[in-house]
């Protein structure tokens, strides 16, 4: 069994120790979690669930973008793909 004048040892460098943590930074990082998990729940709270299809469902696809833009995107990439 241990002496009692070991223990104080050990429990002074357990103090010690203790004492060089950086306990600012800790909080600190402490406060920027618990600020990001609130964003979190604030965000998931108006976020709706996704919705899941199965094989054979009939789903409608909307195009949004204008296709005489898009293929003129493509043509200028044709064009530029010999510069590089």
């Amino acid at each position: 069994m241990l002496s009692c004048g070991v223990l104080q040892v050990l429990l002074e460098e357990v103090r010690e120790i203790v004492h060089q943590l950086d306990l600012a930074e800790l909080r600190d990082r402490m406060k920027e979690n618990i600020k990001q998990q609130e964003q979190k729940e604030r965000y998931d709270q108006v976020r709706r669930t996704a919705v899941t299809y199965k094989a054979g469902d009939l789903i409608l696809v909307r195009i949004t973008s204008d296709p005489a833009i898009v293929g003129s995107c493509i043509q200028n990439s044709k064009d530029l793909s010999g510069m590089i």
